[in-house]
């Protein structure tokens, strides 16, 4: 069985939030618990921690995908033979993937406590829980959604296309406008790809909005399941970069010039292009999980009381070191 060819997907989508990928993320590791040929136990799971480690350096900032490995590697060790692990590990990432839809939806239904009557809500690039979210507090209350377009991939405008289909009157801005359109705002509701040591991290833009929602006064909700709570000590990566081209796209000519243009413009310049930051907790008046609206200090235990498997532990210190 080709590993690399079921993470390859995963690695190359820029565009979905950790939800999906993580809902996309089980699938695959179920495929390959049942198409893994090993000779032992011991083989078995030898192969299916380098598996996990390969997802998670697929999308490294995706909490999610921590929580599907931390599962599937506790349920394979404790099993005893070959036979018990590949069912132990195809029966966690079902039961993730089942976890993953309900804890999505009750994260949603609890949107409802942070929403008033009438609410003008910021919220930017796509999350499918924040989606869900909005998808119910539209039938008790009143909506206006502010998104932003979640550059460069420009995935707000789906979230934007999605929230006009389910009739929520929603506008769509510049991620630039976030100074202007925050303060105009009555909260701010975003996703959230982890929950960890760094705060919380979501796509790029993030931060400037919970700072001049600081600034303006308006309170900020971060949509986060606990799924994307992360143990103490696990690494929150955000400095990967994507192709410059997203940016910046070179000409397609392969002539000396074109349209007055000459090849190479772009020399010299260097495109930074980061999709995820990491915004303080201290920035962020609460954090709605399936459990409620947390203070963002109570989320500590909950992270702390997570045990991690000891071929989890071995690729945080490999993280560390790179």
């Amino acid at each position: 069985m080709d590993l690399d060819a079921l993470v390859a997907p995963l690695r190359s989508d820029a565009v979905h939030g950790a939800a999906v990928v993580a809902g996309r993320a089980a699938v695959r590791l179920r495929r390959a618990a049942r198409g893994i040929a090993a000779a032992d136990v011991a083989a078995f799971r030898s192969v299916m921690a380098q598996f996990a480690a390969a997802l998670l350096d697929a999308q490294p900032a995706m909490a999610p995908l921590v929580e599907l490995a931390r599962r599937t590697l506790i349920a394979v060790d404790a099993a005893p033979t070959l036979a018990t692990a590949k069912t132990a590990a195809a029966d966690a990432a079902r039961e993730f993937e089942r976890d993953l839809a309900y804890s999505s939806q009750a994260t949603a239904r609890q949107v409802l406590a942070v929403i008033p009557a009438s609410a003008r809500i910021l919220t930017l690039s796509s999350s499918s829980t924040v989606l869900a979210a909005l998808q119910l507090a539209v039938e008790q209350r009143t909506l206006q959604v502010t998104c932003l377009e979640g550059r460069p991939r420009l995935e707000g405008r789906r979230m934007a296309r999605a929230l006009a289909n389910g009739g929520i009157p929603v506008r769509l801005a510049v991620d630039a406008a976030v100074g202007v359109l925050v303060a105009q705002s009555d909260l701010v509701l975003v996703g959230a790809d982890s929950v960890g040591d760094r705060g919380i991290v979501n796509k790029i833009g993030t931060c400037a909005a919970a700072l001049v929602a600081r600034f303006a006064g308006v309170p900020v909700y971060v949509l986060a399941d606990k799924t994307k709570f992360l143990p103490p000590g696990f690494p929150q990566i955000t400095d990967r970069q994507a192709p410059p081209g997203e940016v910046w796209r070179r000409p397609a000519h392969r002539g000396p010039q074109a349209n007055g243009r000459l090849p190479g413009e772009r020399a010299g310049v260097d495109i930074w292009n980061g999709y995820f930051e990491a915004v303080p907790l201290d920035l962020i008046t609460g954090i709605v999980s399936e459990d409620g609206v947390l203070e963002p200090g109570a989320v500590v235990a909950q992270r702390a009381a997570l045990p991690v498997p000891p071929a989890l532990r071995a690729w945080v210190r490999k993280r560390h070191h790179r």
